[in-house]
């Protein structure tokens, strides 16, 4: 059995002695409290979970309360589509590139006031990957060499819809004969109309 002292107990320290490590101890040689609030689960009561009750019970019998995931792993940027961004103005104050599926990608945070109140925010993202918003930043990028944290969108995105083509030129059909129709979306270059008052 790995030796315990009075606060930890590290997989290394088993090894360096040739004990036997126990079941549910970390491989990676961190630290593990040792206490009541600790104790493992033998995997004869893993198995014999048959119910998401079972489970809870297991799990509080052994002083494991479960966590509501959506209270801990919770990110308060909140994803948005990106048409409901048509006309709403947000400033840009993180811009990440990564690689995907498809291609390269951007993924955007941005703050954007609450409904006719600036001094309140929505922290939301979104992500692209098209010739709109993702060729926009990467050409400022080549242009002035900045990747897009501080935009002020004053009006938003722009939204473009067209019909898909082949490369023959022709419209691409769906299975009822209508045209397929694309959108791509770009962030707004128009300044917000000046009112007087």
């Amino acid at each position: 059995m790995a030796k315990k002292n009075d606060s930890v107990t590290t997989v290394d320290q088993a090894s360096a002695t040739g004990e036997k490590v126990v079941q549910g101890e970390p491989l990676d040689g961190t630290l593990v409290p040792v206490g009541a609030d600790r104790r493992m689960i033998v995997r004869d009561d893993l198995d014999a979970i048959t119910s998401y009750d079972e489970a809870l019970a297991i799990l509080e019998a052994h002083g494991i309360t479960p966590v509501d995931a959506a209270l801990i792993l919770a990110d308060e940027w909140r994803p948005v589509v990106k048409d409901d961004l048509v006309n709403v103005p947000f400033i840009v104050v993180d811009v990440k590139t990564s690689w995907g599926d498809f291609g390269p990608f951007v993924t955007c945070r941005a703050v954007a006031p609450t409904l006719g109140n600036s001094a309140q925010a929505i922290k939301i993202r979104f992500s692209d990957g098209s010739s709109g918003i993702y060729e926009q930043l990467r050409r400022l990028k080549d242009k002035y060499g900045i990747d897009g944290v501080g935009l002020r969108c004053e009006r938003g995105l722009v939204k473009s819809t067209y019909t898909l083509r082949n490369d023959e030129g022709e419209p691409i059909l769906n299975e009822k004969g209508m045209e397929q129709k694309g959108t791509t979306y770009y962030f707004s270059t128009e300044r917000a109309a000046i009112t007087s008052g």
